[in-house]
């Protein structure tokens, strides 16, 4: 998650850097090297440092928009030509009044508001399920929710992957297996880990926003999603561990291949 105050911080960087319009002007090259290095400080403090990749990944993507940004304003200055805008030394400027602006912000923030609410509400409705596993010849009853961004496989037999906080199913695994995943040791893990565990242990790569790599996983014997009355029997999918706990309002994020017609079968009405 992000922190407000860094979010802000980076805001307010970007807009000390805006300050370049009081600027003599500016040659081309200087300004694209003064835009490039204000969209780096921005992500610097916007966005915690996890490593040399993520942050360019960051930096990219918010450059990458502020330059979509820039050539729509750029449309408009120069097919419409409004009185309140002006560009200069690439900051837009536009002369409106503060009692104005703040309207707008409020305005702004009350339809994103209202739109974050209509898309959770829904989200709520339609994506989440009662989740028991089964694995080991052991049950554990979770919480679950259907991440469409989890597009998590095993690249063996492309089975869909599950992430799960450790503590939500450490009734299903041994004590051992248990240690060495909340504390991240995969060594330890692999030591640990023989016979049948090992048969359906995997490897999953995964790649994030701001962070990258390998998640343990084992194959269930298979997953139930209940719903609306209904009960679900998902086979063939891995169930991904990682050490922390997801949201407290889920405890695993299913993948949308694991809801899918393809995927589950219809087992019992409730």
């Amino acid at each position: 998650s992000v922190k407000i105050l860094r979010i802000s911080l980076g805001a307010f960087i970007g807009a000390f850097c805006s300050l370049s319009i009081f600027l003599p002007p500016v040659r081309r090259e200087v300004l694209w090297f003064i835009q490039m290095l204000s969209a780096l400080i921005m992500t610097m403090a916007a966005f915690k440092f996890k490593g040399i990749v993520c942050l360019l990944k960051d930096w990219f993507t918010l450059f990458c928009i502020s330059f979509f940004t820039a050539g729509i304003l750029y449309f408009l200055f120069t097919a419409f030509d409004p009185d309140v805008m002006t560009m200069y030394n690439g900051v837009v400027y536009f002369d409106i009044s503060a009692a104005l602006l703040i309207f707008n912000i409020a305005v702004a923030y009350f339809i994103l508001t209202l739109f974050e609410y209509m898309v959770h509400s829904s989200r709520v409705a339609a994506d989440f399920y009662d989740v028991t596993i089964h694995m080991f010849g052991k049950t554990a009853d979770v919480k679950g929710m259907v991440d469409t961004g989890n597009g998590l496989h095993d690249v063996f037999s492309n089975a869909p992957v599950a992430v799960c906080g450790i503590k939500a199913v450490s009734c299903l695994l041994t004590e051992n297996i248990t240690t060495a995943v909340s504390q991240g040791d995969m060594a330890e893990l692999a030591a640990v880990i023989d016979g049948e565990t090992a048969r359906n242990f995997r490897m999953i790569p995964y790649c994030g926003v701001h962070s990258g790599g390998l998640l343990p996983a084992f194959k269930a014997d298979r997953i139930i999603l209940k719903r609306n009355g209904l009960m679900y029997n998902v086979e063939n999918a891995y169930i991904a561990l990682c050490t922390s706990p997801l949201n407290s309002s889920y405890d695993i994020l299913l993948s949308p291949n694991m809801v899918s017609t393809n995927s589950i079968r219809q087992v019992e009405m409730l």
